[in-house]
């Protein structure tokens, strides 16, 4: 990944297009990236589930949606506030359309086969039509996703446990030595640190494959 943005930066594009730009990205990568963004005096298009990323590098926002494209000015919080916002107005329109359309449509079944009274059924239901033909649409709702999983034995303690150990591909240069770990149930544990430091070589040890 660090090497697809250095290409890139030397390219010095009109226009530049990111897609997930920031996998695989250790924070100081990252912070770098925004900034570098962040100076850039042309087009940026990035596609991305980092929500803090595009609060601090976007000013609009398009959501694809329902096939649909829907702009928004301002970053990812201000994009959720406002759609949230719009929604609300939405239904509250639906609402009242649909009070309206009842409203109306109650004149007219007790009124249409009164001779005196038949015009103004008819014009209520053109009314009616009209309002119809002006409906708001019903608010687009995701399909949801149900994951279920097996409830598993309980595990007796300790679960993961590393003791004083050295941990590396070769014997006389270890990546990471003194190591000292222990992981219960109840454990809820970030390894941070740059690319490269071994992050992902403790949990290969800790799983078993090293």
């Amino acid at each position: 990944m660090r090497i697809s943005i250095a290409k890139v930066v030397f390219c010095e594009p009109e226009i530049l297009f990111l897609d997930e730009p920031t996998n695989h990205l250790d924070l100081v990568a990252l912070i770098w990236l925004e900034q570098y963004i962040k100076t850039l005096d042309i087009t940026v298009v990035i596609i991305s589930h980092a929500r803090d990323f595009l609060n601090e590098v976007v000013d609009e926002i398009i959501e694809l949606q329902n096939q649909k494209l829907t702009y928004y000015k301002g970053n990812f919080d201000i994009f959720q506030r406002t759609k949230m916002e719009q929604k609300k107005e939405r239904m509250r329109k639906r609402e009242m359309q649909l009070a309206e359309i009842a409203h109306m449509q109650t004149f007219v079944d007790r009124f249409k086969a009164n001779a005196k009274l038949t015009t103004m059924a008819q014009s209520r239901m053109k009314a009616i039509d009209k309002i119809k033909a002006e409906l708001q649409e019903e608010e687009f709702h995701e399909p949801d996703y149900v994951f279920r999983f097996p409830v598993p034995e309980r595990l007796s303690r300790p679960v993961l446990q590393l003791t004083d150990c050295k941990i590396g591909y070769s014997e006389k240069n270890p990546i990471l030595t003194k190591v000292n770990v222990d992981v219960d149930l109840d454990t809820r544990v970030a390894f941070v640190g740059p690319n490269g430091a071994g992050k992902s070589t403790l949990l290969k040890t800790l799983i078993g494959k090293l």
